[in-house]
């Protein structure tokens, strides 16, 4: 939003939730080659975003093309908390999910609240994200 350019990396095509990326820490005025952008670590772990409406309206672009190396598909968290407007917090309903099938685990314990949320991301709320730090999802856990 700040006129700023952010680079992510394409990893993955998910049949339900479409395309999934890896944000680098990388932010500059848009000159990066690819290796710097590829070179930068992570800025969090990768998330599905809806990209082919913001490359198609040129908001967003390719810069090049690398291979996915070392991939490991993340796993994600996910709880009907959210669809409840119960209070956060007290969710006792969370399941994870590893791109195959989801896993019932009840409480979720303190180490797996780093995982990210099973959503897609809009192209601008994902901007955003990156340009303030700050996930609003982690302020429902």
């Amino acid at each position: 939003p700040d006129g700023r350019t952010g680079y992510c990396q394409y990893l993955f095509r998910h049949p339900l939730y479409g395309m999934l990326v890896e944000v680098k820490s990388l932010i500059d005025g848009g000159e990066a080659a690819v290796e710097a952008a590829l070179a930068s670590p992570p800025l969090f772990p990768p998330v599905f975003v809806g990209l082919l409406a913001p490359v198609r309206m040129g908001l967003w672009r390719q810069i090049g093309r690398a291979p996915v190396e070392n991939f490991r598909f993340p796993r994600f968290r996910l709880t009907n908390g959210l669809a409840h407007n119960d209070e956060p917090g007290v969710w006792a309903d969370w399941s994870l999910w590893d791109g195959i099938g989801y896993r019932f685990i009840g409480e979720l314990p303190a180490e797996l609240r780093a995982l990210e949320f099973l959503v897609v991301w809009g192209s601008d709320l994902l901007e955003e994200r990156i340009a303030s730090g700050v996930n609003f999802y982690d302020g429902m856990v």
